[in-house]
């Protein structure tokens, strides 16, 4: 699930070839959602959404989640001296798999080694 200030996005990790002009890359990673939880969505006039932000926020926001996780796991021993559940250790492991994993996974940006780019939409 991803969170944004208009409301959440249940996403699964996708992959395709992406050609735009003269860039392409094939077996490109990519977030698609399956569930937005976002009101604005309800009279939208568009079918679409597609975001291309910085190669290192998926990455970014994923470790956040590691790291929220641990400081719930440690807040949770400082409060009650019990271990942690499986649960929260299996969230953990999974969490640590996903960001790991965003790392070696190729964005457009980075397989064709874009370092400024703009989009006119019009």
């Amino acid at each position: 699930v991803m969170s944004y200030g208009s409301g959440d996005v249940t996403v699964k990790e996708g992959f395709d070839q992406v050609a735009i002009g003269p860039y392409s890359a094939v077996n490109l990673s990519f977030w698609y959602s399956t569930n937005a939880d976002m009101p604005v969505l309800q009279n939208a006039a568009f079918n679409a959404i597609v975001g291309v932000g910085p190669p290192e926020t998926s990455g970014s926001d994923a470790w956040k989640v590691v790291h929220d996780d641990v400081e719930m796991i440690h807040s949770d021993l400082n409060a009650s001296a019990a271990f942690p559940s499986d649960r929260q250790y299996s969230r953990l492991g999974k969490d640590t798999a996903l960001a790991a994993e965003l790392g070696l996974q190729p964005t457009l940006i980075k397989a064709d080694d874009i370092s400024k780019f703009s989009i006119c939409l019009g």
